[in-house]
């Protein structure tokens, strides 16, 4: 809630466009690592969604979303485990953006 809180925040000025990347800044809680200090598998799940939520609001989509009554959907997830993150609050950053979008949903 504190990463979609101070994402809200940020003024109208400084919203990104729909395709342009997105950086989100996390820590390895405490609650985030397994017995040897790593992130583990569902963390990186987690963040990834604080990301989205981040993205969403400092895109505008989020606004948008309320004032229409809509909202946007993952429909897929996967995730390639390329470096560990390690040890516990180290901070670490994801690269988030829109590859895609239909009206199906």
């Amino acid at each position: 809630l504190l990463t979609l809180a101070k994402s809200i925040r940020q003024p109208s000025n400084k919203l990104i466009g729909l395709t342009e990347p997105h950086v989100y800044y996390g820590r390895a809680g405490l609650f985030d690592v397994d017995y040897l200090g790593h992130l583990n598998n569902a963390a990186y799940f987690s963040h990834a969604e604080y990301a989205r939520w981040s993205m969403s609001a400092v895109n505008g989509w989020l606004q948008a979303g309320y004032q229409h009554g809509s909202s946007f959907v993952v429909t897929a997830a996967s995730c390639r485990y390329r470096a560990e993150i390690r040890p516990i609050f180290r901070k670490f950053k994801i690269e988030t953006m829109v590859t895609g979008m239909d009206d199906k949903h």
